[in-house]
Parts: C-alpha cells; structure tokens; sequence
C-alpha cells in the first residue's frame, strides 16, 4: 500500500517546491491509500505525491524504540500528528501479533499523543477495536480550550464504557484559568473521569 498526499495552495493548485523547501503552506491535504500493484512505478504516480515507504517507517519506529531503551527510556509516547492514520499508529506500536489478543503491548509504547480532536477520535476507536495498550492511554498533546471539552467528554465516556481497564484520557494545561474552567465543567457535568 502506498499513502499519496497531494498538497496544494489556497488557489488548490499543487505546490511541490514549497514542500520540498520545508515551507509553511496554507493547503489542503488529499490522502489517498493505494494498493501497490505488482509492477507499478513510481513515475506511472500522479504528482505531487508524498510518498511514504513502509519498510522504513517500520524500521524507523523500531529503531526508535530500541534506542530509547538503551538509553534507559522504557516507555514511549508516539505522536500521531505527522501521519494521522490508523495503519501508522499500528506500525508506531510496535504491538505486532498481540493486536486484538487483549493483552499489553510488549513494545515500549505506553500511549500516543493527539493534537486534534479527530486524531483522538481515531485512537480512542482503535482502542476500542484492539482493547490493548497502547490505543487507551491518550494524551491531547495541546493546551485546553473549552470548545473541545464536551468532544474529549464523550471520547472519555466510550472509552470507559468499553474498555476492560477504562482507558485514559490526560489533557494538558498551561495557565491557571485553564484549570478553573476544567474544574467548573467537571463540577457541570458531574464529572469524575477526566484527567
């Protein structure tokens, strides 16, 4: 299978030399899955195309995951923000045959880290598709507004509700007010999950 990203300017016109310069650009990002046929190339491929090599992915999540724990680091939160897929949480896992099996990942990922709400949207659903670390233990890895917390309410509550450990949901503050606008909706909604 082969992701393509097709990333375009505000005008929906393609721009390969701005991603190529690593630049910022206001786009739209189509995400195509394809299977790779047998004798498919790379030049028969529409362009501009991103084109992500699973093998390497693979070896890279791998490596970094060696690598931390010869350093002395046992657990491992991915993000999934550069990718936003559900087959490369998969890989990013590491989790290989114990998917499904509803046992803890052997693999040093205890959790992954969102910044939007569909990405958490997407882990909370392969947590409760795999019932297995590390699907359940999600950080929303930005600061809190409260425009998203009745969303992150309702993840949390299905997580609960279908998981055999409840799963977890952590959320991150950066000022005081944060804070008092989290304890006034937990207070709201009588609230004890979340965290």
């Amino acid at each position: 299978r082969v992701a393509l990203v097709h990333v375009c300017d505000r005008n929906n016109t393609l721009n390969s030399t701005a991603l190529r310069q690593h630049q910022s650009v206001i786009c739209t990002v189509e995400i195509t899955v394809m299977e790779s046929q047998p004798h498919q190339k790379l030049s028969d491929i529409a362009t501009s195309a991103f084109i992500v090599n699973r093998r390497t992915f693979r070896q890279n999540c791998e490596l970094v995951r060696i690598l931390a724990k010869a350093n002395g680091i046992h657990r491992v939160r991915p993000h999934v923000k550069t990718h936003k897929t559900r087959e490369g949480c998969l890989i990013q896992s590491g989790i290989g045959d114990c998917v499904g099996s509803g046992e803890p990942a052997q693999a040093s990922v205890v959790g992954f880290v969102v910044s939007t709400l569909p990405e958490l949207s997407m882990v909370t659903d392969m947590a409760l598709q795999y019932q297995c670390r590390p699907f359940s233990d999600i950080l929303f890895g930005v600061p809190i507004c409260k425009s998203k917390l009745l969303a992150i309410q309702n993840l949390k509550e299905k997580l609960a509700s279908s998981m055999n450990n409840g799963g977890n949901i952590y959320l991150l503050v950066d000022n005081p007010n944060q804070v008092d606008f989290l304890e006034e909706f937990i207070g709201n909604s009588h609230l004890e999950h979340l965290e």
